[in-house]
């Protein structure tokens, strides 16, 4: 962590420089490095890693516990679709989580929960019916690109990175 700056510092990669955009061609001025934006790439590459290998397991157990919770943090900072997603139970199977198995954007600290159907009799839970998927239409302003991106997810988390690395 003390090295990362100096660096970037060293490599060009830290600070406000002239860059060149490659869509536009023309030169603008991009701040390129902050220790928040460092913090940010470090937790979301981490939480990545974290999902590709907890739906291993998720796998791997699927047929002594085939149930998810959606686990969100319940806190000031919880995004209300998020917050409306807590507790949804599904089967590890089921589309939804093709899309929406967290992180679901930048510093989302939801997870899930790997249930078997004892565990949902014990703590008198059920499963729930799979949530109407609503999107949005999002340009990419790098690419002009148009996607459809599920409500209450950021661009580019709208996919399951431990299923994509499993499939």
């Amino acid at each position: 962590k003390d090295r990362i700056t100096p660096a970037l510092q060293a490599n060009g990669w830290w600070g406000r420089q002239a860059v060149h955009d490659p869509v536009t061609g023309k030169t603008i001025v991009s701040q390129l490095g902050s220790p928040h934006r460092l913090e940010v790439i470090f937790r979301t590459n981490m939480q990545m890693a974290y999902s590709v290998g907890q739906w291993q397991q998720i796998i791997a157990q699927s047929e002594q516990a085939p149930y998810l919770m959606y686990d969100a943090v319940d806190d000031y900072r919880t995004r209300p679709q998020h917050r409306a997603w807590d507790n949804i139970i599904l089967r590890f199977d089921n589309p939804w989580w093709r899309t929406h198995y967290p992180p679901n954007g930048w510093l989302c600290r939801c997870g899930v929960i790997q249930l078997s159907d004892a565990d949902l009799d014990v703590m008198g839970l059920k499963v729930s019916d799979t949530p109407k998927i609503n999107y949005y239409n999002w340009q990419n302003p790098r690419t002009g690109k148009n996607q459809k991106i599920p409500e209450g997810i950021d661009p580019g988390f709208n996919y399951n990175p431990g299923m994509l690395r499993y499939d």
